[in-house]
This record gives C-alpha cells, sequence and structure tokens, in this order.
C-alpha cells in the first residue's frame, strides 16, 4: 500500500468572498505550490502537529487541522494549512478594529 502526505490549504474560516481571492490568488501566482509526497511506509516520519510550522517552496504555513483518507491503494495524511503571514496580518486587523471599537466606546 502507498503512503502519501498532503498539504492543502485550509479554507474553512473564510468567507465566500476570501475563499474566491484565495483561489484566484493560487491560480493567478504559479510560485504557490502546495506539496505532496509519497513515502515509503516503512520509513517512520514523525508527522506536525496542529499548530506547528512547516515552511512548503520557502513560505512558512500554520498545520490548522489534520485529516486522513483512505484509498484502495493508499493511505493519505493530509493535512490543512494558512499562510503564516496572511494568517498573522488577519489578526493584527481584528485586534486593529477592537481598539477602535475600545477607543470609540471610551471618547463617548
Amino acid at each position: 500500500m502507498k503512503y502519501k502526505i498532503k498539504f492543502e490549504l485550509d479554507y474553512s474560516e473564510m468567507s465566500k468572498q476570501e475563499m474566491r481571492d484565495s483561489k484566484i490568488k493560487e491560480v493567478l501566482s504559479s510560485d504557490i505550490v502546495m506539496m505532496e509526497m509519497e513515502v515509503d511506509p516503512q520509513i517512520k516520519l514523525p508527522l506536525p502537529e496542529v499548530d506547528s510550522i512547516v515552511e512548503i517552496d520557502g513560505i512558512d504555513y500554520q498545520i490548522k487541522s489534520t485529516k486522513f483518507r483512505m484509498e484502495s491503494d493508499c493511505y493519505i495524511v493530509v493535512h490543512l494549512v494558512e499562510n503564516l503571514e496572511l494568517l498573522r496580518e488577519k489578526k493584527r486587523k481584528e485586534a486593529d478594529e477592537r481598539f477602535k471599537a475600545a477607543r470609540s466606546m471610551i471618547s463617548i
């Protein structure tokens, strides 16, 4: 039986517009490459855990979740990832929004 490790972008927490923008960016940018590799099943690789950071094609991604898929001839481990830089930017914007809301409440 074959054994594969695969990394895919996680769209679960994105709005439809964010999902569409991300998919368009992936298609238009030839440098974004998600990884899929076949591994010898006799080699025991440590699997990355949720919230750990992996580098794929020179870009850091954070693992959001892991799922397993069984096919007739293959066992696949799929790590759903999010671009770490985009994740940091999203958190910074959310913090800015909370700060602005708090500041506006104080100034009333």
